[in-house]
């Protein structure tokens, strides 16, 4: 079967799609599940995940290691909840306010749009929920579209009067997933790995574990929100020496899995990619045939 690429951002987009569909694991298995592959004997402990990360964030990495695994045989396994990941792939995109066409599979990674940034506009999470003052929305935005962004936030909140105003999305390299489609091999140096490690015990093994008790399963929106609102200068670098610690291991995991199943590129079937609402570039056509 041929294979195609996809952004990161489209592999983030299946990876939040999976946060839908019921898993039976408890927090242990989760951390076992996600280093059960992983043979190298300095690498992480699953002691080390259930220190740092709550039950979302290890489901989203053990999502993660299920598809690159193998996610043609996971599709197979789904019955009814086969619809959750295509209806969140197709729906998804509904957010934002400036049209944006279903997510592309590409035939080349020299397609100038598998590295492109991705920019738009969409109303903050949980302010509208009325299907139509969104529709009256996205007609107003089409038709302010010359407008930059600043002009058109203020002249949106005297319209609408919906004093939260709209946010800019400005997401590099297509999207937001833990690291760019081409930076692996960095996060893999075992220095890198012992770096975090060490980290790990400074943060859970001194003072510094008291101040940041309370935030250390803390959705991330929550835990940056508090580093943003700290005063006290010690203790916002306490949480933020913890915002790092957590990151760093997601990126070394999230490396290390992309290389233990040689996923050196988003690549998938094709086949794959058309059951759950992707379609085919359009560029990458184009530049086929010439």
């Amino acid at each position: 079967m041929a294979k195609v690429n996809i952004t990161k951002a489209n592999f983030n987009l299946i990876i939040k799609s999976m946060s839908k569909i019921n898993n039976p694991y408890t927090r242990n298995l989760l951390a076992t599940e996600i280093l059960k592959d992983i043979s190298d004997k300095d690498f992480f402990s699953d002691s080390d995940l259930l220190e740092l990360f709550n039950t979302k964030e290890l489901q989203y990495l053990y999502n993660v290691k299920i598809v690159m695994n193998d996610f043609k045989l996971f599709l197979s396994t789904l019955k009814n909840d086969r619809e959750l990941v295509t209806n969140y792939v197709n729906s998804e995109n509904l957010k934002y306010l400036k049209n944006v066409k279903a997510p592309a599979y590409h035939s080349t990674n020299s397609c100038r749009w598998i590295s492109s940034d991705f920019e738009n506009i969409k109303i903050k999470e949980g302010v509208i929920d009325d299907r139509d003052l969104k529709l009256e929305i996205n007609a107003w935005i089409k038709n302010n579209k010359l407008l930059d962004f600043e002009s058109l936030n203020t002249a949106f909140i005297e319209k609408f009067n919906i004093i939260e105003g709209l946010e800019k999305v400005n997401l590099q390299n297509s999207g937001n997933t833990l690291i760019e489609n081409n930076s692996v091999g960095s996060y893999l140096h075992l220095p890198m790995v012992k770096e975090t490690k060490q980290q790990l015990q400074f943060l859970f093994n001194s003072e510094i574990s008291k101040k940041i008790g309370h935030y250390r399963y803390a959705p991330k929106p929550l835990l940056e929100q508090r580093i943003k609102e700290e005063q006290n200068k010690q203790d916002k670098q306490s949480l933020l020496s913890l915002q790092e610690a957590k990151e760093n291991i997601k990126n070394i995991i999230f490396s290390k899995l992309r290389v233990q199943y040689d996923m050196q590129d988003f690549s998938f079937e094709q086949v794959v990619l058309d059951k759950i609402g992707f379609r085919s570039c359009k560029s990458c056509i184009h530049s086929i045939k010439l």
